[in-house]
């Protein structure tokens, strides 16, 4: 992974580094301000009988042995357990002198404890041997510590800050090797050697809800997106006929007939004889696009209770572009889609149309995006932004390919915008020109003429 790589990784879920970085700090905050103080006494003795070298290692063994703690710990009224767990004796080395330490949590009992212990080891030594201890004298007694020596708050801020940075870091690095969905149209073109015909940006809620994005709000960034597929289509035809397009993705809810819809609005409006067929017989939507009734359509030509297509041709309210519905479910979709009637529908409307958009089922679901495919010209892939995985993509191309389809490439749907300045920019265009406005389908409708 290269360094821009690396950053674009973080970048995007850094808004996790911070969250755990900041938790992680707080909870060592909390440790550190809820343990309690220990405050620690130190006291210093002398081996006069420097001659004798075992004699320092003899008292250093004896000063933390059971009698002598019980003996230092009675008087003040302390478990000798507990005390014996807060002594620390070591030899400085090099010398004579022994460093006795005491780690407790009131200073006052620290510092009584550290000089009882000497003064106990005296008196033990005396009782036992019946000999006063005269070669080992205390030349520090202990005294109460004015500070506590536990580590300060901000050393357990910082440890809970870097381990909780260490460990979101790697985890957006798991995350990111687990997740093997498509972000970017780079990633579609590395993954399945396709180009990107387009790149849809994520709708807003108001956007979504009903009819085509380029009617309702025409001067926003996704209405650019759809004509900048429309001018990539146009390119992709050069050379080879392309009236006939097929849409379709991998799995449902992918965004295709959001772009069928969408693409023959924008097609339409540079003046393009369009004819959107609605080819998803089991989960037809496009009619609820141009809220047109859905009674009849293309299952009845197939099936011949209509003979003429004009019969099922439905006015979209949008100059040049004219809609046939799904009609009834049938019983065998893929049958009657893969038909000779299917076939001589798609001849008979190349007469009159410049640009036949068919809204295909999903390549994975049923076989009926595969039976479309052959007979049409061109067929475009829609993949969801971090959702389609790269082995839903591959098995449906390789799907389309299979039956000799014409793969024009892949269009990425609810893209993220790489950053504010690109998201805004066609907004600060047309803004120069004239105010975006907001247009409703029944306005859009009410100022256009019929296709006839």
């Amino acid at each position: 992974m290269e360094l821009r790589q690396t950053l674009q990784v973080i970048w995007k879920r850094l808004w996790l580094i911070i969250l755990a970085t900041a938790a992680m700090a707080a909870v060592g905050f909390w440790i550190g301000d809820s343990r309690p103080a220990v405050y620690q006494a130190s006291t210093s003795l002398l081996v006069t009988n420097a001659a004798n070298e075992g004699t320092a290692a003899t008292y250093e063994e004896l000063l933390t042995k059971r009698p002598v703690i019980e003996a230092a710990a009675a008087p003040l009224g302390l478990d000798p357990r507990a005390v014996a767990r807060q002594i620390q004796v070591e030899r400085i080395s090099g010398t004579s002198i022994i460093e006795l330490t005491v780690e407790y949590h009131d200073p006052q009992l620290a510092m009584e404890i550290a000089n009882g212990m000497v003064a106990a080891f005296m008196e033990v030594s005396r009782v036992s041997s019946g000999v006063r201890v005269r070669d080992l004298v205390v030349v520090e007694p202990a005294v109460i510590p004015a500070d506590s020596a536990g580590a300060p708050i901000a050393i357990y801020v910082f440890l809970g800050g870097f381990i909780g940075f260490v460990f979101s870091l790697g985890l957006v690095f798991v995350l990111e090797y687990v997740d093997d969905s498509f972000k970017t149209g780079a990633e579609i073109k590395q993954a399945l050697d396709l180009p990107t015909l387009g790149t849809i940006p994520r709708l807003g809620r108001r956007q979504r809800r009903g009819n085509p994005v380029p009617l309702t709000h025409p001067h926003s960034p996704a209405s650019e997106a759809f004509r900048t597929l429309r001018t990539n289509l146009r390119f992709a035809s050069v050379g080879q006929p392309l009236s006939t397009l097929l849409i379709t993705s991998a799995e449902a809810g992918e965004g295709k007939t959001t772009v069928a819809a969408s693409l023959g609005v924008v097609l339409a409006q540079s003046r393009h004889q369009v004819v959107l067929i609605d080819a998803d017989l089991r989960n037809p939507a496009l009619h609820k696009q141009f809220d047109v009734p859905n009674q009849t359509g293309l299952t009845n030509l197939l099936v011949g209770d209509i003979q003429d297509i004009e019969e099922c041709i439905v006015e979209t309210g949008v100059d040049n572009l004219r809609l046939i519905t799904s009609g009834p479910a049938p019983p065998d979709p893929s049958q009657l889609l893969g038909s000779e009637r299917m076939e001589a529908i798609l001849d008979q409307l190349k007469k009159s149309a410049e640009w036949i958009v068919l809204d295909a089922p999903p390549t994975l679901m049923v076989t009926d995006a595969a039976v479309i495919a052959s007979m049409s010209d061109g067929v475009a892939l829609v993949v969801e932004a971090k959702r389609t995985t790269r082995d839903q993509a591959h098995r449906a191309r390789d799907i389309l390919q299979g039956v000799g389809a014409r793969l024009l490439g892949a269009i990425l749907t609810k893209a993220e915008t790489e950053g504010r300045g690109s998201s805004s920019y066609y907004y600060y265009y047309v803004t120069r020109e004239e105010p975006p406005q907001q247009t409703t389908f029944k306005q859009a409708s009410s100022r256009t003429t019929k296709y006839g």
